[in-house]
């Protein structure tokens, strides 16, 4: 539907958001098909479209940053190492996987600088020190 333009442009980027994280799946179809899906999306949409608003999507994803995004040779050649199958098949095992990946994300945030490893000095607890 995206290769014949009968997707609008919202549309697209909303399942190019949605594909993205797929190209770091462990699944060599998986990853093939999602390369497939960006690229058709890629020649669809302007040159300033996709530097602007599907690289984003993209960068957590690729090694390097790329031109031709188009090229599916290209950008497979550029994609991040995927997840380990035995990571992804705990975590799709996992009871509670709410709290792994709040956990998780709470752990990217700390490595990113966006959340403090140690508490406020005006956090109450500490306060009471």
């Amino acid at each position: 539907m995206c290769q014949l333009g009968l997707l609008q442009k919202p549309h697209v980027y909303e399942f190019a958001s949605d594909i993205a994280p797929f190209l770091c799946h462990p699944n060599l179809w998986i990853r093939y098909g999602a390369v497939g899906f960006i690229t058709v999306v890629a020649r669809q949409i302007s040159t300033a479209d996709v530097y602007c608003k599907l690289m984003p999507y993209l960068d957590p994803y690729i090694t390097q940053p790329i031109i031709q995004i188009e090229r599916k040779l290209v950008l497979l050649s550029v994609l991040k190492e995927p997840v380990s199958r035995s990571i992804f098949d705990y975590a799709l095992r996992s009871k509670d996987i709410t709290s792994l990946f709040r956990h998780l994300h709470m752990r990217q945030k700390k490595r990113n600088g966006s959340l403090p490893d140690c508490p406020p000095p005006e956090d109450p607890a500490i306060a009471q020190l």
